[in-house]
C-alpha cells in the first residue's frame, strides 16, 4: 500500500513539475529548489526528476546550431543543403540588426531526431562556400541576451 501511494504521490509532484517547466520561465535555481522539495516529499532520490524532466531537453532535439556559415549563403540555400540529409522544418540565419547582414551562425530544425543526428554526422566540417561548417545540437537558450550582466554586457557604461 505504502508503494501505491508513494508512486501517486510522485506522478502527481511530476505532472505538477513538467507542467512548471513547460508554462514557466523559471530559472535553473527555481527547478533545483522545486526539484529537492519534490523529492523530499516523495522520498525518492532527486537525481531521478533531472533524469526524467531535463532527458529531452538536452538529448534529444531536432534543432541545430550551425556555425562558420558563409557570409554570402542564403537561407533557401542552407536548406537545400540539408535536405540532403533528411526533411527540413525550418532554417534561420542569424542577421545583424544594424548591418543587415548575416552573422555567420544560424539554425535549422529538422523532420525527425534521426534527421539531425544524420546531419550532424554528414555535414560537420564539410567545407561550405568555402569556410568549415560546424553543425551541433542546439543548446537553450540560457538567461537573456547579455547572460545577466545587467543589460551593459559586461561593459562599463558609456
Amino acid at each position: 500500500m505504502e508503494q501505491i501511494i508513494r508512486f501517486v504521490i510522485f506522478s502527481v509532484v511530476f505532472s505538477l513539475l513538467c507542467l512548471f517547466y513547460t508554462f514557466h520561465d523559471f530559472s535553473h535555481y527555481y527547478y533545483d529548489v522545486l526539484i529537492v522539495l519534490f523529492s523530499w516529499l516523495t522520498g525518492l532520490d532527486y537525481r531521478l526528476f533531472y533524469e526524467l524532466l531535463f532527458f529531452e531537453r538536452f538529448f534529444v532535439s531536432k534543432k541545430l546550431y550551425i556555425g562558420n556559415l558563409p557570409y554570402s549563403i542564403t537561407e533557401e540555400g542552407l536548406k537545400e543543403t540539408f535536405s540532403e540529409v533528411g526533411p527540413v522544418e525550418s532554417v534561420k540565419i542569424i542577421i545583424d540588426a544594424f548591418s543587415g547582414s548575416s552573422k555567420g551562425f544560424g539554425f535549422i530544425e529538422m523532420g525527425t531526431e534521426e534527421d539531425a543526428a544524420s546531419a550532424i554526422e554528414g555535414l560537420h566540417g564539410k567545407e561550405m562556400g568555402g569556410r568549415t561548417v560546424v553543425v551541433s545540437l542546439a543548446r537553450s537558450k540560457e538567461g537573456g541576451r547579455d547572460g545577466g550582466t545587467g543589460g551593459s554586457g559586461g561593459r562599463g557604461r558609456y
